[in-house]
């Protein structure tokens, strides 16, 4: 545990942010997270930059905010890059292929599924193997397809209901 007595405000803030992110509160741990990067920034703690950024990865991916999550995405992908913790570049390409999954753009989430797989083809051992890694991935990619073939195929008046 650090201990630093500057870290404790951004942490504290980052621990409320982060306990309403994992109760489902998504849009109200947003400030919060924002709040704590902004306080961590100055203190060069990249561990708790690093935390903080996935989850406000997360938390805009689970309210639509794809740019955003895009780009907290990306900051969390420098850091893995920076550290050449590759597990976790691996599984930070999925979550980014996912959001543009999530968006509707799913030629682009099966680039980033892509570039995870020539990752892991590179030698590490993940938690799940490249198999069930990419069977993950890709349940979700096809469920993602399937879900937006029907709302193409729905009748005009349904769609708001779909949402």
């Amino acid at each position: 545990m650090n201990t630093n007595p500057q870290t404790t405000e951004p942490l504290g803030i980052f621990e409320i942010g982060e306990f309403l992110h994992f109760r489902g509160e998504f849009e109200d741990s947003i400030p919060f997270l924002e709040r704590a990067l902004i306080l961590a920034e100055p203190l060069q703690d990249i561990d708790l930059t690093w935390n903080i950024l996935r989850n406000l990865a997360a938390a805009t991916d689970s309210v639509g905010q794809y740019e955003e999550a895009l780009y907290y995405y990306r900051e969390v992908f420098a850091i893995d890059r920076e550290r050449k913790d590759k597990k976790s570049q691996t599984k930070h390409l999925i979550k980014m292929g996912e959001v543009y999954i999530h968006s509707g753009d799913l030629v682009k989430g099966a680039e980033f599924a892509q570039d995870a797989l020539t990752i892991l083809k590179t030698g590490i051992e993940p938690i799940l193997s490249e198999k069930e890694q990419m069977e993950i991935y890709f349940s979700e990619f096809i469920q993602t397809f399937i879900d937006q073939v029907s709302l193409e195929k729905s009748p005009r008046f349904l769609l708001p209901l779909q949402k």
